[in-house]
């Protein structure tokens, strides 16, 4: 019973530090930007919706390499994993990290 329990707790833990780069790293990326200021208050002025879809859908592809990692880590443990659970959180996660960004 002992050796379940340090199963789990490694999961968990694990899993926890997955979501917690996941989070950073998606934040680090919403922010990096190549350009001038001028330029950035340009395209955030201009071409608001498409600069969003496109940083999002660059977030999102990102975000798949952590749930990548992730479902490794529950096949690994043999957990069940929620694949599109995951995907949606991590997209909305996305979207508004982005919406912060552009407005701010």
């Amino acid at each position: 019973m002992a050796k379940i329990k340090s199963k789990d707790n490694i999961y968990i833990i694990l899993k926890f530090v997955i979501y917690i780069l996941t989070g950073i790293t998606l934040i680090f990326f919403a922010k990096f930007w190549m350009g001038s200021q001028d330029n950035w208050e340009e395209i955030v002025k201009n071409e608001f919706y498409p600069a969003l879809i496109t940083r999002t859908i660059f977030l999102t592809i990102i975000g798949l390499f952590f749930l990548l990692i992730s479902y490794l880590v529950a096949f690994f443990f043999k957990k069940k994993y929620h694949f599109l659970k995951e995907l949606i959180i991590l997209i909305v996660f996305s979207l508004i990290t982005n919406i912060y960004i552009l407005l701010v």
